[in-house]
């Protein structure tokens, strides 16, 4: 039935590592080919022998998801000719933190480009295609962060709180076209990303598990928040808290390990 409703082909931005990773591994046991995109090679080479393997067709491309519409001209290269049945946008993980007028300006352009800029073009291209053929599934990442500004991440939860909101719109218009979108809001998860942001990875969510049930929930959108009732009430919490200085205050990031 997935196979059916979401393929032939699945297109992964971001699929390299982490959830990502994950995704790819758990859409070729659902017997879809796949078009991989990450910008690092090496993982990215890994993730598509594991997944060829497992006999179904793969694609891959390294490219830098922060010049998002180079790199969608160059993924459409290898899309043109099929038939992409499900786009999943794992690609935005932030890339840095601290006080948001020391951040370089490259480095929030870059956390913009990703998460905003990025989901918008790959969907509009993506989702016309499906909304013509009636059938389809798109999943952009989100996370908590976007329910309440997060100081030291400012660009990245400002840019997932963007993301939220375009996506309860989009879903509502697709849906009436036989397109289901959602938008996948992840807590904190032991990622690689997470690593390298310095967090301590012994609290964070299993990737397998969040890709499971990010797939599952695809038709459930328009916002699926991922591991059940208590981060849904935390998702409720952050954006109904006032005053709203108490509720920003309570998101502050703790130190670096």
């Amino acid at each position: 039935m997935f196979k059916e409703k979401y393929g032939p082909w699945a297109l992964l931005v971001g699929g390299s590592e982490g959830v990502g990773a994950a995704m790819a591994r758990k859409l070729a046991g659902r017997g879809l080919n796949l078009v991989l995109v990450a910008r690092k090679p090496e993982p990215l080479e890994t993730v598509t022998a594991e997944v060829r393997a497992r006999g179904v067709d793969v694609r891959s491309l390294s490219a830098d998801i922060s010049q998002p519409l180079e790199a969608l001209a160059a993924i459409r290269k290898l899309t043109d000719d099929v038939e992409i049945g499900l786009m999943i946008y794992m690609a935005g993980a932030n890339l840095g933190r601290g006080e948001f007028v020391d951040l370089s300006m490259e480095m929030v352009r870059k956390v913009i480009a990703m998460n905003v800029t990025g989901q918008t073009e790959f969907t509009h291209h993506y989702g016309s295609l499906m909304k013509a053929r009636r059938k389809g599934g798109i999943l952009l990442v989100g996370s908590l962060a976007g329910y309440v500004g997060s100081p030291l991440i400012a660009p990245y939860s400002a840019a997932k709180a963007f993301s939220r909101i375009f996506s309860e719109a989009v879903w509502f218009e697709l849906k009436q076209h036989g397109v289901d979108l959602m938008h996948l809001n992840l807590n904190f998860t032991a990622t690689p990303a997470m690593e390298r942001l310095g967090y301590d990875l012994s609290a964070g969510a299993d990737p397998e598990e969040v890709a499971e049930e990010g797939l599952r929930h695809i038709a459930d959108g328009p916002v699926w928040v991922v591991g059940g009732a208590e981060n849904q009430k935390e998702a409720l919490r952050r954006m109904s808290w006032m005053p709203r200085a108490e509720a920003v205050a309570s998101v502050v990031l703790p130190a670096r390990k």
